[in-house]
């Protein structure tokens, strides 16, 4: 198990740092923005934290997804996570995996509030977004294009980040 946790720990040292952490720190500065001075507490904090790490996790999962379909050599002036020679087509597991630990930190910081449920379907449209992104880039499919045509406003508007961001930190959780 010490193994396991090790490796794990190495797939994130080596894909979520480097970046601009734009997400995280985006969700840091909502966070002070949005919350009333009453619901400031170091709990609350801590919990924007908590989210603002999902949002680099989720930006390191699909990134490292994206260089195996791009075939992409570096990503933030190294080797590409897949280019590592004992890791390969393995990134695409430790990509789910990474996702997967998104879920594991909301199950353990959040099931106690009512944003919860909010959250989890926040996460899962955030990737299926992503995912929608990535077959994009492929605009060449057929596919890519009949899906496309198929996105609406009302979608769109379905799945927009404006989910109750503050809720999650009111006092009447």
């Amino acid at each position: 198990m010490k193994q396991l946790n090790l490796l794990n720990l190495w797939v994130l040292n080596y894909n979520i740092p480097g970046g601009k952490n734009i997400r995280g720190v985006s969700v840091m500065n909502a966070y002070k923005l949005l919350v009333p001075k009453e619901s400031d507490t170091e709990q609350n904090l801590k919990l924007a934290g908590y989210l603002g790490w999902c949002n680099e996790m989720l930006h390191a999962s699909v990134l490292m997804f994206d260089d195996v379909m791009d075939r992409s050599i570096t990503r933030r002036g190294r080797l590409c996570w897949y280019k590592l020679e004992d890791i390969q087509l393995s990134a695409i597991n430790d990509s789910f995996m990474i996702k997967a630990g998104i879920y594991q930190i909301l199950k353990e910081h959040f099931t106690h509030l009512k944003c919860y449920t909010q959250l989890l379907e926040l996460f899962n449209d955030m990737c299926f977004i992503a995912f929608l992104a990535e077959r994009e880039q492929r605009p060449s499919q057929k596919t890519n294009r009949i899906l496309i045509k198929r996105i609406s406003m009302e979608f769109y508007q379905k799945i927009n980040m404006k989910v109750p961001f503050v809720g999650c930190f009111s006092t009447q959780q």
